[in-house]
């Protein structure tokens, strides 16, 4: 959400300051979830993350 805003705000895809250590610990922390999620749910048949 903050590198949205900032994003905006300085009419830069990639906001000044951020570290590419940054977008990929983000992007491997998204992708793990992801993929939890879908080994829970279709290799193990565990609703883990129920949505209603």
């Amino acid at each position: 959400m903050l590198w949205s805003v900032e994003a905006i705000r300085q009419h830069r895809l990639v906001p000044r300051g951020l570290k590419g250590w940054q977008v990929a610990t983000t992007t491997a922390a998204l992708l793990t979830y992801w993929g939890l999620r879908l080994l829970l749910h279709y290799g193990l048949g565990i609703t883990a993350f129920p949505s209603g």
